[in-house]
């Protein structure tokens, strides 16, 4: 199981990733796996972790925690991950933005 967390992503772009990817588990991962999946990264992540306690500081436990959590919270409830599911198949990504070109003559 390979936690997001740890990811190449940058650090203000971490926060972009679903629960489903933070978690390490694919959109169709039963409820004991989820389960399983949240026990081990509290386990993992905890302060006071030997896996984590030289890589993040404090602040960023506690962040890295608190997302954990809320993953595991929509993801174990029936209906926060349906409506989550939802949004996650519904997600509108909005048009690249077109460079505009004025052409004019040249007097």
């Amino acid at each position: 199981m390979q936690f997001n967390v740890l990811s190449k992503h940058k650090p203000q772009d971490r926060n972009k990733e679903t629960h489903y990817e933070l978690l390490g588990l694919s959109t169709d991962a039963s409820e004991k796996a989820i389960r399983e999946a949240y026990e081990i990264a509290i386990e993992t992540f905890e302060q006071n972790s030997l896996a984590s306690y030289s890589l993040f500081s404090a602040e960023e436990s506690d962040g890295i925690l608190r997302r954990i959590t809320e993953a595991y919270m929509v993801l174990s409830d029936p209906i926060s991950r349906k409506n989550y599911d939802y949004k996650l198949q519904n997600q509108v990504t909005p048009p690249k933005k077109s460079t505009l070109f004025l052409v004019g003559s040249h007097s």
